[in-house]
């Protein structure tokens, strides 16, 4: 070692050298600080030491190798077509979010924000930094383990003054410590049709508040879920306004309530098939059917439990038995017509109807709601698919099950064909004194299920309300 007069003071021409092992890396990579050589004014030792191209005078003074966290890319979220509903844009400072539909499926794609202080200390040990972006709502929150990607690592050089340097030594470090690239995440393929969500969208578009769910008979798949008055995920994925903020937080119509899967309604006529059905078992008028027989039919069908999808909340809803009303003290037989009518104490969601009309399309069994099809790796290899499940098949006789579909079937054509069976649309007392929700629920084609289709329209007064969207979903649907 040389002293500042480059007098020999130990051999190897190094002044200090200490040898550490930064965290996250594998064992043996070394990272070389505050390296101390003479030039050509002190001693050979030295010189024989540093690199031939070190040119003239000290050569890596204080040199230090630090490390930047770079940036995961978040995977792609893709409709069952390919089309992308959510990807990134990337930038020198870091990707951002990106849903190129706008606020297309927003409840059902979600937003992003960072993560709180707390989150931090706790998501800290996964990888997560406070830059990163976590999913706050819909798939963006369901599927965060799938989507979030890994961060990669950037080694480079400063010099005692904390200044970055790019010369021969500081080449030299980084040989020692190789750049890691990050990784993405993986990416979803979803059982959403981007275009007959549209559709959807579009049809419910002038009104107020409003709810839609469109499913295959056959596999319980979500091809469209629509939840109106929306927000758009860019905005709540970026930096939203405080006045932004405060007046979704304030609208009364509620915004960022999926109104599918968490907000409960009383279904009206959309009930009368389970009262049928009921009925029938027990052999006796839709007035008298007992509330018990009535509740086991409902319950079959999936009403009075989560759907199972496992988003946005996904309530139970409510399907009173008279054991419900004794433990409350208030049972009458009243309470029986009541829930036969859809109304009383009966409360379901927009998807628990969607998929009890599937079911009954498809002679009783019972679907659980499906909206992610596979995940992929970002160049497309299958990580896991998800086939169809069935939940239960309902008890009810195949004949009972025909007769009831027999009386549906062209209650209510839509557009003047008979290419939907449905029930008749129910106008539902709403929450709002004097004014009613709209109901319509059924399946197209008529004579072979493929569909199911409901629609809610919040205080839509007249029940013919909800008959327009419904028809312009079921003409531009497609295989």
């Amino acid at each position: 070692m040389y002293d500042r007069s480059c007098s020999l003071r130990a051999p190897n021409g190094l002044a200090a050298l200490r040898v550490t092992r930064p965290a996250g890396r594998a064992a043996g990579t070394l990272a070389l600080i505050a390296m101390i050589a003479c030039g050509n004014g002190g001693g050979g030792e030295a010189r024989r030491h540093a690199p031939a191209d070190a040119g003239r005078g000290p050569y890596a003074l204080g040199h230090r190798l630090r490390e930047r966290s770079l940036a995961s890319i978040r995977g792609v979220i893709l409709d069952r077509r390919g089309v992308v509903l959510a990807d990134n844009l990337l930038s020198p400072s870091g990707p951002t979010r990106h849903y190129p539909r706008g606020d297309l499926a927003a409840h059902v794609l979600g937003y992003l924000t960072a993560p709180t202080a707390d989150e931090l200390a706790r998501l800290a040990p996964m990888g997560y930094g406070p830059d990163d972006r976590i999913g706050r709502y819909g798939l963006e929150n369901e599927w965060e383990n799938y989507l979030r990607g890994k961060r990669g690592i950037e080694p480079f050089v400063i010099d005692a003054q904390g200044q970055p340097v790019h010369d021969a030594a500081a080449a030299d470090l980084l040989r020692h410590a190789p750049r890691i690239e990050p990784v993405a995440g993986n990416r979803l393929v979803l059982t959403l049709d981007a275009a007959l969500q549209r559709l959807a969208e579009e049809a419910v578009a002038m009104y107020r508040a409003a709810a839609v769910a469109v499913v295959e008979v056959a596999t319980g798949k979500i091809l469209a879920l629509v939840s109106k008055p929306s927000f758009d995920p860019g905005v709540m994925s970026g930096a939203p306004t405080k006045a932004e903020l405060a007046l979704l937080v304030a609208d009364p119509r509620k915004p960022f309530v999926d109104k599918t899967l968490a907000a409960r309604y009383a279904p009206g006529g959309a009930f009368a098939f389970v009262a049928k059905i009921a009925a029938r078992i027990e052999g006796v008028a839709v007035d008298e059917v007992s509330l018990d027989q009535l509740a086991a039919v409902a319950t079959e069908l999936g009403f009075g439990a989560p759907t199972g999808l496992g988003l946005n909340g996904d309530v139970g809803g409510r399907v009173p038995t008279q054991g419900w009303y004794e433990q409350r003290g208030r049972f009458r037989a009243e309470h029986a017509r009541q829930a036969a009518a859809g109304q009383g104490d009966v409360e379901v969601t927009v998807l628990q109807v969607a998929m009890a009309y599937a079911a009954l399309a498809a002679d009783g069994r019972l679907q659980v709601p499906q909206l992610v099809e596979r995940v992929e790796t970002p160049d497309g290899k299958l990580v896991s698919s998800y086939p169809p499940k069935l939940a239960r098949t309902a008890t009810a006789s195949t004949a009972i099950l025909d007769e009831v579909r027999r009386g549906m079937r062209l209650t209510k054509s839509l557009s003047g064909t008979a290419a939907t069976a449905a029930v008749r649309p129910s106008k539902i007392k709403g929450a709002v004194p004097g004014e009613s929700h709209a109901w319509f629920a059924g399946w197209a084609p008529a004579t072979d299920p493929q569909i199911a289709i409901v629609v809610l329209i919040e205080h839509g007064g007249d029940g013919e309300v909800a008959t327009a969207p419904a028809a312009a979903i079921a003409k531009g649907w497609s295989p």
